[in-house]
């Protein structure tokens, strides 16, 4: 039952990673869900922390925000016979920000910005390679912005990434079937930078920002049931460990200020994914006799690095009270067609987003709206001829507080 357990894993980390380029959360805050995160060059609110780490050294005094996604996923799955599934999720996410005087910064933000979850009948055509996939990583994600110059910024985070991952596939035992179920955990580190320059003060601005690899160590079990003329072949409870890299992923952006209340931003993302092209997992069974070699085995995914560029607007209306947003973005998927499947129908796809935020004193309100259209895609995997037609909701609420008062800013050029 070794091989099963090994394609179970293989399937469960590589769907639980490709998300950038492909169906990775890049809208961390409401703000960012209505200008389909466009916010590499404005970075002028704590979710800066997630987005360019560098704006912080541009606000003022201490900001607080509070964010809640609800994300519908639908996908139609056609074998030629039709499964529809769908999925709510909620992904919250919460940033705090201090400015220390003129020139540096502080914050820290937490969020899920890869998250999956997909869950099919237990009877349906595609079980074997999948029934039950249930992803997600938090990331912890203090931050330090140091602005030496009053034109220039930069920013550098830490990151501390717990994941958690849960995935269920049948198994055909020829005069019956059963099915694997795998749970692990691990924790992974990393960092982010940020800069943020202003080529043309109180108009034009420059963001870029990197985001590391990261490891992700995973260790945990895989159990196997059987008919019970069967059972006594599984074997028992096997230990798993694979480690799975998550990409290096960089943004370039512009903002434009062309008229007051009006902000016009451009973000272009690079990740690249082919630092995971395979993976590589390993498993020992603790029943085994002492000095048994434990099981490897190699999986090639034949990922290819993927690009996304979102464009955006926001204005003011009534002095800066109500903001409008409006924002579409185009992503590339990562993963070729010889390696889609159940368990991450991804596509290139197309996101049109809108949003609104009422300003008063001292707090900021923010709602929006994100659709996500994959395209249309038809499988050349051989263990499962499909089509997948998949659509994505995002609604977003937010709220916002900012205390400017709060940290002295001595030197008036630098407020």
């Amino acid at each position: 039952m070794r091989k099963f357990l090994v394609v179970a894993w293989v399937l469960a980390l590589f769907a639980g990673s490709a998300w950038a380029g492909g169906i990775e959360l890049d809208e961390q805050s409401a703000r960012a869900v209505g200008t389909v995160g466009a916010q590499t060059a404005v970075a002028d609110d704590p979710s800066a922390i997630f987005y360019n780490p560098a704006g912080l050294a541009f606000q003022k005094g201490l900001g607080l925000q509070a964010n809640g996604n609800l994300i519908d996923a639908i996908t139609n799955v056609r074998t030629p016979g039709l499964t529809p599934i769908s999925h709510i999720s909620l992904q919250p996410s919460a940033y705090a920000a201090l400015r220390l005087g003129s020139h540096f910064a502080v914050g820290i933000g937490g969020f899920s910005n890869m998250a999956e979850h997909f869950s099919y009948p237990r009877d349906w055509p595609g079980r074997f390679l999948g029934t039950l996939i249930d992803v997600t990583t938090i990331t912890i994600n203090p931050s330090l912005a140091w602005r030496p110059l009053k034109h220039l910024a930069i920013g550098v985070g830490f990151d501390v990434v717990p994941a958690m991952l849960e995935l269920r596939q049948g198994i055909n035992f020829g005069g019956g079937e059963g099915d694997v179920h795998v749970g692990a955990n691990a924790v992974g580190f990393g960092g982010n930078v940020g800069l943020l320059v202003d080529l043309v003060p109180n108009w034009l601005r420059f963001g870029f920002s990197y985001r590391s690899r990261i490891d992700l160590d995973f260790d945990g079990h895989g159990a196997v049931t059987a008919p019970p003329e069967l059972q006594a072949m599984t074997g028992g409870l096997q230990i798993a460990s694979t480690t799975l890299p998550l990409p290096h992923n960089f943004a370039f952006a512009l903002a434009a200020f062309p008229a007051r209340h009006l902000i016009l931003s451009t973000d272009v993302r690079l990740t690249l994914w082919r630092d995971l092209s395979s993976l590589s997992l390993k498993l020992v069974d603790p029943a085994a006799p002492p000095g048994t070699a434990p099981t490897e085995q190699q999986l090639l995914l034949s990922l290819h690095n993927s690009w996304t560029i979102r464009i955006a607007g926001e204005y003011g209306f009534l002095d800066g009270m109500l903001h409008v947003r409006l924002g579409i973005g185009y992503d590339a998927t990562p993963l070729p067609a010889s390696t889609l499947g159940p368990l991450l129908p991804d596509a290139d796809r197309v996101l049109v987003s809108g949003g609104i935020g009422v300003h008063w004193r001292w707090l900021d309100i923010d709602a929006a709206y994100l659709a996500a259209i994959l395209l249309d895609r038809t499988a050349t995997n051989p263990d499962l001829q499909a089509s997948y037609q998949s659509m994505g909701h995002v609604i977003s609420l937010g709220a916002t507080i900012r205390l400017e008062k709060i940290g002295q800013i001595r030197n008036p050029e630098y407020r």
